[in-house]
C-alpha cells in the first residue's frame, strides 16, 4: 500500500511524495527528500550579484547559460550548482546545489528547464520561472510487475513530459500511472490514465489538444490524442 503525502515548499508549490512500504517498513525516497532539502535551504549558499558578475568577467565560472535577450542567465559556479542572475535588476537567486552534470535550457526569457542527477542513477529536474518560482514534478516510479524483482528497471525520476510556455502548462506524472496537466505555477488542470502496460515518454500540443507518446516493455509505441482536454 502506498501512502501519499503533499509537501508545501517554495512559492506554495505542491508536490506528491509516494512512500512505498515493503514488509511493513517504509521505504524512504531519499532522492526527492534530499532535493527538497536543498531547495528549502538554498539561502545557505547565497552569492552576491557583484561576486558572480566578477567571476563571469574573469571567466571563472564552470558554465553560464544566457536567456534569449541576455538580460539574465543561469550560472553554474562549481560544476554542480545553478544560480539565477538578472543583470538589469541585479537580483540573484540560488536554484540548486550539489547536482551532478546539471544542464540548463532556457525555454523563454523567464522560464528555464534544469536537469541533473541525484548521483544514484535517477534523474531530477526543475522548471524555473524567474525570478523565484521553482516547479518540481512529483517523483515517478516506473515498475512492471511481470519483471523479475532483481532486474527491475531503474526509472525513478521527476522529468516533465511537456513544458508548454505559450499555454503556460506542464505535463508530468503525479503518482503511479497517473499523468496530470498543470497550469503554471501549480493549479491542477486534468488527470490522464495511460493505457495499461504503457508509460509516457513525451507529449506535444497539436491544434490545442494534448498528444502523448507511449511505450511499453517491448518498446512498442502508441500515440493517444486527448481531444477532450482543451488547453
Amino acid at each position: 500500500m502506498r501512502h501519499k503525502k503533499k509537501i508545501l515548499f517554495l512559492a506554495s508549490i505542491n508536490t506528491l511524495v509516494e512512500a512505498p512500504r515493503k514488509n511493513g517498513k517504509c521505504i524512504i525516497l531519499i532522492c526527492l527528500a534530499y532535493q527538497i532539502f536543498i531547495l528549502l535551504s538554498n539561502v545557505c549558499f547565497a552569492s552576491s550579484f557583484d561576486g558572480i558578475r566578477e567571476k563571469i568577467k574573469k571567466d571563472a565560472v564552470y558554465h553560464i547559460e544566457y536567456n534569449f535577450s541576455k538580460t539574465a542567465a543561469i550560472v553554474n559556479l562549481d560544476s554542480s550548482s545553478a544560480t539565477y542572475i538578472n543583470f538589469k535588476t541585479k537580483r540573484v537567486k540560488n536554484i540548486v546545489k550539489d547536482w551532478i552534470n546539471i544542464g540548463e535550457v532556457w525555454k523563454t526569457n523567464n522560464i528555464a528547464y534544469l536537469q541533473g542527477s541525484c548521483g544514484t542513477g535517477c534523474a531530477q529536474s526543475i522548471i524555473f520561472m524567474a525570478p523565484k518560482t521553482s516547479i518540481i514534478c512529483p517523483v515517478h516510479e516506473f515498475r512492471f510487475e511481470s519483471l523479475d524483482e532483481n532486474y527491475a528497471p531503474d526509472f525513478y525520476n521527476n522529468l516533465p513530459l511537456l513544458i508548454e510556455t505559450h499555454k503556460k502548462i506542464y505535463v508530468c506524472y503525479a503518482e503511479k500511472n497517473v499523468i496530470q496537466v498543470f497550469k503554471m505555477p501549480r493549479k491542477l488542470y486534468a488527470n490522464i490514465h495511460p493505457p495499461k502496460g504503457y508509460f509516457a515518454e513525451s507529449a506535444v500540443i497539436r491544434h490545442g489538444h494534448l498528444l502523448i507518446n507511449y511505450s511499453d516493455i517491448k518498446e512498442r509505441k502508441k500515440k493517444v490524442f486527448y481531444r477532450k482536454i482543451l488547453l
